[in-house]
């Protein structure tokens, strides 16, 4: 595991968001909204399913904090996906999109206010976790975005 503390968390977190923007800036309205961009899900839906997996992997860290054991049925992840998606699926983009700005907001207060100790990987959170705190944060936020933010730039490449 690779020692991250809060402030390269922080850092990731915010240039992670900042890169994310910039491709959404570079799409149109419609291309937003458009069917079939990261396999059936439009940029929409997936601002949608970001927000729930922030959320998620903020709730398993509060978990940790509380030392309590944070349990999610991982086979069950594409309906819980299915789930994010569709809560938001009658709003409009822009609300979506506060929606998800939101939701980072809180990621990055959160991150703020966590101690130095429970970014220590010999800490009681990082045991709880069986996880670091970046560990748990990055495959749900900053490297999640990147993730998806390459095949949106795939699926640009194409139009």
């Amino acid at each position: 595991m690779e020692f991250v503390d809060k402030p390269e968390l922080l850092r990731r977190l915010q240039n992670g968001f900042q890169q994310f923007n910039a491709l959404l800036e570079r799409l149109t309205p419609e291309q937003k909204l458009e069917p079939n961009v990261v396999g059936v899900w439009s940029v929409k839906d997936l601002l949608a399913h970001f927000i729930a997996h922030e959320q998620r992997a903020l709730d398993e860290i509060h978990h940790a904090l509380r030392d309590e054991p944070y349990h999610f049925a991982h086979e069950c992840n594409d309906t819980f996906n299915e789930g994010a998606v569709l809560a938001y699926r009658a709003q409009p983009y822009a609300d979506v999109y506060a929606a998800w700005s939101r939701s980072v907001e809180r990621v990055l207060a959160e991150v703020a206010q966590l101690a130095d100790a429970d970014f220590d990987p010999a800490g009681r959170v990082v045991q709880a976790l069986d996880d670091t705190i970046d560990g748990a944060l990055a495959n749900n936020t900053y490297e999640h975005w990147a993730e998806h933010g390459a095949q949106v730039e795939a699926w640009l490449e194409k139009q």
